[in-house]
């Protein structure tokens, strides 16, 4: 799996093994699997690396924990943690969408603050395919039909081609 995610990285990284990653750490399975497979590869590649988790106020005391699990994971593997805090009106026609932009607006933010490279995310296989399930549904066009690319922009999804249940397995 470690050779696999490595060279999905350095393709979607352009070739580059010295770009700085910053790792989005929800404190799900998908997400500390990638962590602890990006503090692997870095053994084997000079890259940056730090963690974000975006704590959305929308659980209470959980997303209090997931926050502080997270960072504690970052400091054990020596790694810079940022903690981003968001404010959200939860009166709103779709949270999840308006969460969904909250978070990568505060993980560009702290890209473009901490001089990071790239954003990596835990999106998987079983995510690609609830993607275009979800699109589909919604009516989508055919260009709104496509799927998550590997890279879209400084967002790298190096997961993309493995299942859920590999990385559960991992």
């Amino acid at each position: 799996m470690l050779n696999d995610l490595m060279k999905n990285l350095k393709e979607a990284c352009g070739g580059r093994e010295d770009a700085a990653l910053l790792v989005c750490c929800s404190g799900g399975v998908d997400s500390m699997v990638l962590l602890d497979l990006l503090v692997k590869a870095r053994k084997k590649q000079a890259f940056r690396l730090g963690g974000i988790h975006v704590e959305h106020g929308l659980r209470a005391e959980r997303s209090l924990s997931d926050a502080e699990f997270v960072g504690g994971r970052c400091r054990e593997k020596v790694l810079d943690f940022h903690l981003e805090r968001l404010h959200l009106e939860t009166i709103t026609a779709n949270i999840e969408e308006t969460a969904r932009d909250a978070r990568y607006a505060a993980i560009q933010a702290c890209l473009a603050a901490r001089g990071y490279d790239y954003a990596v995310t835990g999106h998987n296989l079983d995510d690609q395919a609830e993607t275009v399930i979800y699109r589909l549904v919604r009516g989508s066009g055919p260009r709104g039909m496509g799927a998550m690319e590997m890279r879209s922009g400084n967002i790298i999804r190096p997961l993309l081609t493995f299942s859920r249940r590999q990385i559960e397995d991992y």
